[in-house]
This record gives C-alpha cells, sequence and structure tokens, in this order.
C-alpha cells in the first residue's frame, strides 16, 4: 500500500496558520523530499508538498520548526549549549554570555564594505584561515538568478568577503543543508534568530547536521520583509521591479549618520543600466517601522540576540556611535573558543574593541525588545482562541491597553492594504494607489504610536 500520508505538517499547520518565517530547514531535511521551498504569491518562501509523500508519524519537519509546538525552546536549547561554561551569565533579554564588546575590524575594507562595523566578515574569514572550519555558510548576492540573494557556502575568505552587508531579503537553506548532509567537512553557518533555531532544533535529531555544524553566527533581528519589500521601495524611487536587476542593502554615505543607511536599486533600461539609492529618512524608514511586508511570523517571535547562537552580532545602536558614519558593530560572545579569538584579534590590532556593559547591548536592541517581549505579551493575548498560536516564552499579557490594542489593529489593516492593492507587476502605478489608500490608516496609526510612547514611555 506504500507510505500512508499525514495531515499535520509545516504545510497543513505552520504555513496554513501563516506562522511560516521561510527558513527552509523542514525542505532541506525532509527524509521522503516531498517538501520544496517556493515563494507565495506575497514574496514568502513556503514550504510546498510537491509530491505528496509526507510519511506517516514522521513530524521532523513539525518538531524542528522555529514556530512548531513543542518543549524545547530557546532557553532549553542554550541552557544545553551554554549554561555549563565558566565564567557565564544569563539574563532574560539576552539569554547567555561570556563577554560583549563593541568596536570594528581594522582589516582591508572589512568595515567600510560591510553593514556596520565589518565583526561579521573578519570572524567568518577568521574561521577559515585558522582552519576550524572548512566551510562557511552565508547569504550571498546572486546576480542573474531568479533572486537577489541566496544561501551558499564557501571555502575561500575572499568569497566571504564578496558576500558581506546584510540582505534584508527572503533566503532559505533548504539546499545548503542537502549539502551539508551529502558533504563531510565542518560548517560554520550564519543566520537570523529564528534560522538557527530551527538548525538547533534539527540538529538535535540529525547526527551529521550536528557534528558537521561547528558554529553559528547569529545576526540580532527585528523582522523580515518579503521579496515586495524591494519592488516597493523600487517603485517608491520610479522603477518597476519587472526592470531591477540587482540590489544592495545598507549602503553608507559619509555625509549621514549610521543609522541612516541606503537601498541601492540599479535597473535596466532599454539596454543602460542605471542605479537610485533611498535612505531610511526618505521613507524608507516609515515603510519598514510600520511592517508593510514582515512576515506574520516576526509578530509572535520573542528571540531578539539569536539565543542559541555561539555569538551573535549587530549594530551599535548606541549615543555616541549611532551618530558616526563608518559603522559600529556589537558583538555578544557565548562561545569560548569565539572569545579568545576575538581577544587575540584585538591584541594583533586586526580589531578595535571596547568591552561594554551588558545593559548597554540591550538599549542597542530597546525598540526590538519591546516589539517582541512587551508587545508580544499583549499579542499573545488577544490571539486566544485562534486555531493554531505558535508557544512562546513570554506569557500572554492579562491587561492590554486600548492603544497598544489599536496600534496592534492598525499594523495589521496598514499590511492588509498593502497586501491588496500593491501589484509588482504594475508596481509603480500601484504604489501611487496603496500610499493613497493607507494613507489615512497610517496617520492614525502615526498618532497612536506617539501617544503610546508619551503615556507609557514606550
Amino acid at each position: 500500500m506504500g507510505e500512508q500520508m499525514v495531515s499535520d505538517n509545516v504545510c497543513s499547520i505552520i504555513v496554513k496558520n501563516d506562522f511560516c518565517i521561510g527558513c527552509g530547514v523542514c525542505a532541506g531535511i525532509c527524509p521522503s523530499q516531498t517538501l520544496k521551498m517556493m515563494l507565495s504569491p506575497f514574496g514568502e518562501f513556503n514550504p510546498v508538498d510537491v509530491h505528496g509523500k509526507c510519511l506517516a508519524n514522521c513530524h521532523l519537519c513539525l518538531t524542528s520548526c522555529p514556530f512548531g509546538n513543542r518543549d524545547e525552546n530557546e532557553d532549553t536549547i542554550a541552557s544545553a549549549l551554554f549554561a555549563q561554561q565558566a565564567g557565564i551569565k544569563h539574563t532574560r533579554e539576552t539569554g547567555y554570555y561570556l563577554s560583549s564588546y563593541v568596536g570594528f575590524s581594522n582589516v582591508d575594507d572589512h568595515r567600510a564594505n560591510g553593514s556596520s562595523g565589518g565583526l561579521a566578515t573578519w570572524l567568518l574569514e577568521k574561521l577559515l584561515t585558522e582552519q576550524r572550519v572548512d566551510h562557511v555558510i552565508c547569504v550571498r548576492p546572486a546576480e542573474n538568478e531568479d533572486t537577489f540573494f541566496k544561501f551558499d557556502i564557501f571555502t575561500a575568505s575572499l568569497d566571504v568577503r564578496n558576500a558581506s552587508r546584510s540582505s534584508y531579503y527572503p533566503n532559505q537553506l533548504s539546499e545548503v543543508i542537502q549539502y551539508v548532509l551529502n558533504h563531510s567537512g565542518r560548517y560554520a553557518v550564519t543566520g537570523l534568530p529564528c534560522y538557527l533555531k530551527a538548525l538547533r532544533l534539527a540538529s538535535a535529531k540529525i547526527p551529521k547536521l550536528r557534528t558537521r555544524i561547528i558554529y553559528y553566527v547569529g545576526l540580532a533581528c527585528g523582522q523580515l520583509p518579503s521579496t515586495r519589500f524591494v519592488d516597493y521601495m523600487a517603485a517608491k524611487l520610479g522603477i518597476e521591479a519587472s526592470v531591477v536587476c540587482r540590489v544592495q542593502f545598507r549602503v553608507k554615505d559619509y555625509k549621514r549618520p549610521a543609522n541612516d543607511y541606503g537601498l541601492m536599486v540599479e535597473y535596466q533600461r532599454m539596454g543602460a543600466k542605471d542605479q537610485k539609492t533611498i535612505y531610511r529618512s526618505e521613507g524608507m524608514g516609515r515603510i519598514w517601522s510600520y511592517g508593510y511586508f514582515k512576515h506574520n511570523a516576526c509578530s509572535y517571535c520573542d528571540d531578539v540576540f539569536a539565543e542559541v547562537a555561539d555569538v551573535v552580532l549587530m549594530d551599535a545602536w548606541l549615543q555616541g556611535y549611532a551618530e558616526k558614519s563608518e559603522g559600529f558593530s556589537i558583538a555578544l560572545i557565548r562561545h569560548s573558543e569565539i572569545e579568545k579569538l576575538f581577544i587575540e584579534g584585538a591584541a594583533a590590532s586586526e580589531l578595535s574593541l571596547q568591552e561594554i556593559p551588558i545593559e548597554a547591548v540591550m538599549v542597542s536592541q530597546r525598540g526590538v525588545l519591546t516589539r517582541k517581549r512587551t508587545d508580544l505579551a499583549d499579542r499573545l493575548n488577544l490571539a486566544k482562541g485562534r486555531a493554531y498560536v505558535p508557544q512562546k516564552r513570554v506569557a500572554p499579557s492579562k491587561r492590554v491597553p486600548l492603544l497598544t490594542r489599536l496600534g496592534f489593529w492598525l499594523a495589521d489593516i496598514m499590511r492588509a492594504q498593502v497586501r491588496r492593492h500593491f501589484d509588482p507587476g504594475d508596481a509603480v502605478r500601484s504604489f501611487r494607489v496603496t500610499e493613497r489608500k493607507i494613507f489615512p490608516v497610517c496617520l492614525l496609526y502615526r498618532i497612536v504610536v506617539a501617544v503610546n510612547k508619551r503615556l507609557f514611555s514606550r
């Protein structure tokens, strides 16, 4: 009779209830290889059961999903990894840590070509050059392909350097996971908190992943947008999505502070290439912070600092650093070997580092912490009664202030209206229509947020 189909998998539970973040771990580890990551009509990667061969009582995809419901969470995973290390410390907000630094790389063009201080590029190169790993898994630009960015596997430092700079764009891990499963070696992987959580969960069940992925390098995260974020920003610049051929995030302008970074859009018309750049202060910041294209799962995430990673890197959004255009990074370190690398790098003048208190690390991500802890507690309370809601470490708030409830409602309306009105196939015209349609809601949302901040010091 063959293998029996089961109904409870990531497609029927996670995707159906709009909690898929698109990491691709489920498709990469699927024993029957029946899951394939495909872009949804809204520009988000989702697993699709393309062969109908889901194995009875398997559930590997669900037990490895960062938004699946299970006993394991960031606390239990991190405790098993880090709690016994000498000198380890812990806070509820950041998870475990050994040390925290702010600084930048002095090596070549790490800092100039990086999103902030270039510490991630320095670390990944160091892991390769010191032969601590054979391969590095990270996101690279993907020109002349069906996406602007994708995960790839590198063995050379120069390739890692060419892949530097953040990509606020959906990427999925399924192909690189399958490569790791089929090719022995030592790997380091970079990723967002939810991606690394999924890999840790999968590694607990798959020995090849557990023994081959040696280091997890996390990137602090506020949200992951869909592909339509790029389309929308291009349309704001008067560029149709169909002619965009390359994009670059986190463009630095040395006349602007570090937190006023840009998005460069390269396009081709009538055989000629040109490019335009839009900065956060020119409207990109509003579109980002209002969450027009944010994955729904991001509103139900409680991990800011990639708590299952060996080290997490982030921007130094702190007074005295954010104003400087060159960029500074913060490193929150949990693995003793990585801590040693940073200390040695500073001693060799490869890095300029200053130790900072953990409270400063939290201040640097204060807004994200509010959304992922206080706001999440309120959202979970409002979500009671839904068919499926992921279990989180944050307890639902029993009393949601009226203004907070109104803010969530308006944000969800904006996201729904943008989905309904914006058409990447007619991007410039539909951008103007969308902006006009959502203006009243945006204005009210802006007022609610301002009053909320004033009343509750949020």
